[in-house]
């Protein structure tokens, strides 16, 4: 689960979309508050009926237009451009960036652009200084040391965040893990357990979903806990390993470039060529 994105294309403008499915005409085609081709038509029967009755009596011209919109133009998805932004972890992570190296004061777009979840928009007409800012921003990352969690035998961190950052990497309805500026914390309704350096240990057979239940040992005090699953790496055995916190100069780059940076900059990019905004989903 993450943050995507789109900048839709401007076909409808431009007069380059395939003429839609009768009875729907070009003059009923526009595009709607979040950017997306709607029929007049069809909106008005819903304002008029509420869903269920709309769906009970135009579902299949409902469909209809539906059908035309999977290929009204030579862009899939009417997008001109998408981009699978990042994880919510990773999208923590930016804003941890932002604040590490100034915050609203240096950053004062970026600390803004993202999204708390799923919906929203990003207006074209900030698209330019955005633009700016992130360039900057990537430049001095690249110097950034943040805390990071990593286990024996691989040197890829598990998780990294800043001195200042609080946040999860890890949850479920009872459980939440993540990191607290240079700790891990395990936390349930009832209890926060935090450490530098822990241990896990696998309990009984895997679950059916992959998942598998490990006992948590923290060095510094002996205290025990179980959690849902490994804390890790990603896709390695679930097995015994040991976990300690320590400093990494950027390590969110990968091989020189801070790819979900670059992911936000193609999409600033695509919604200053085209007027569009970026669409979160």
């Amino acid at each position: 689960m993450g943050l995507d994105a789109f900048v839709a294309c401007n076909c409808l403008r431009d007069g380059k979309l395939s003429n839609p499915l009768e009875p729907f005409t070009m003059d009923d085609v526009y595009r709607d508050a979040e950017g997306l081709l709607s029929s007049r038509m069809l909106d008005c029967f819903l304002v008029q009926l509420g869903f269920e009755e709309y769906m009970r009596c135009y579902g299949a011209l409902d469909r209809r237009f539906s059908d035309w919109l999977d290929k009204p133009c030579e862009h899939e998805g009417r997008e001109y451009l998408s981009e699978c932004v990042s994880n919510w972890s990773g999208i923590g992570q930016f804003r941890s960036i932002v604040a590490s190296l100034g915050g609203e004061v240096a950053y004062p777009i970026l600390s803004h652009l993202l999204p708390g979840g799923d919906g929203g928009s990003f207006p074209a007409e900030l698209a330019a200084e955005a633009i700016e800012e992130i360039d900057e921003l990537v430049e001095f990352a690249k110097h950034l040391v943040f805390n990071s969690l990593v286990c024996e035998g691989f040197e890829e961190p598990i998780w990294s965040c800043a001195d200042r950052f609080t946040g999860p990497f890890m949850m479920a309805p009872y459980l939440e893990v993540g990191m607290d500026g240079d700790r891990v914390y395990f936390a349930t309704e009832d209890r926060r357990v935090t450490s530098r350096r822990f241990r896990q240990e696998p309990i009984g057979p895997a679950e059916c979903n992959g998942s598998q239940e490990m006992e948590i040992t923290v060095c510094e005090t002996g205290e025990r806990l179980r959690i849902f699953d490994s804390i890790g790496p990603s896709g390695e055995p679930k097995t015994v390993r040991e976990f300690w916190i320590e400093p990494r100069e950027a390590p969110f780059m990968y091989e020189g470039r801070y790819l979900t940076a670059e992911r936000i900059g193609s999409l600033l990019a695509a919604s200053l060529e085209t007027g569009n905004p970026v669409q979160w989903c």
